[in-house]
């Protein structure tokens, strides 16, 4: 249940063109995974809407969030209205707290409409179930990818059941801390691209390329904070609708037994 909710080139840049660009130029043909005529691909639009990187791209939405939005996702997470998700500490890629949000409190439902509304209004089940993160003084994510690995693909019914290959990665800032917390690509491309936190900034970013496999480029950090607390809450956008959802509400609740007991 655990890893059910934790896995809760030019083709990849053909994810995240100009949004303003015509649809027929934005994809090529192909008879991947990810295409056009599978209307699955990833085209962020946001009044907000600004390019961090042109190639490979990454964007940011400032404003994405309000104040209040942010406040109200920090404060259910602290007063228990999330199961904690027990994830990272045997390997230490991960040492902040995480907690399963999905559908367990309005802000939630909020944030995750607003996902919806980037991606041109896509049904919620476009999505990876939802998560809130804490990072404390001298917590990170260690280097990672976010799209599903090679190892981790099998292409079948259960598979897609899933969502299939995650496409792009949506997360919003909900605290900034006082140093540190930077978003670090270190793709060559990227000339060492650290995004600072910004509250109610959202960073959205391609995380898959469109035959379907993870885009190495986008090797990513959540960087050691130095002084405060940086807060997160995040999806992903899935290539396909997921079906799996009585799978994930028995997941959470599974959580919540393990949340009773400690």
């Amino acid at each position: 249940m655990l890893l059910l909710l934790l896995a809760l080139t030019s083709s990849a840049e053909a994810l995240f063109a100009n949004p303003l660009a015509a649809l027929s130029d934005l994809v090529g043909p192909t008879d991947g995974p990810i295409s056009q005529r599978r209307a699955n691909f990833a085209v962020p639009s946001h009044p907000n809407l600004k390019a961090l990187h042109d190639s490979p791209p990454v964007y940011q939405i400032p404003g994405f969030l309000n104040d209040e939005e942010c406040d109200a996702l920090v404060h259910a997470a602290l007063e228990r209205k999330f199961p904690r998700i027990p994830y990272g500490a045997k390997n230490k890629i991960f040492t902040g707290t995480k907690w399963a949000a999905h559908k367990q409190d309005p802000s939630v439902d909020q944030f995750l409409s607003y996902a919806c509304e980037v991606f041109g209004g896509v049904p919620e089940t476009r999505f990876d179930p939802v998560t809130v993160t804490r990072y404390s003084a001298g917590q990170y994510q260690a280097k990672h990818l976010d799209a599903r690995l090679q190892h981790q693909i099998v292409r079948n019914k259960a598979y897609l059941a899933t969502g299939g290959q995650r496409i792009a990665q949506l997360i919003c800032y909900l605290q900034a801390p006082a140093a540190g917390g930077e978003t670090r690509f270190f793709g060559p491309a990227f000339g060492g691209l650290a995004v600072p936190p910004k509250k109610g900034t959202a960073l959205i970013f391609p995380t898959a390329t469109l035959d379907g496999l993870a885009d190495e480029r986008y090797l990513h950090s959540g960087e050691p904070v130095i002084k405060g607390d940086k807060w997160i809450v995040g999806t992903w956008l899935m290539e396909a609708e997921r079906t799996d959802g009585a799978d994930v509400r028995k997941a959470i609740e599974e959580l919540w037994k393990l949340e009773a007991r400690s």
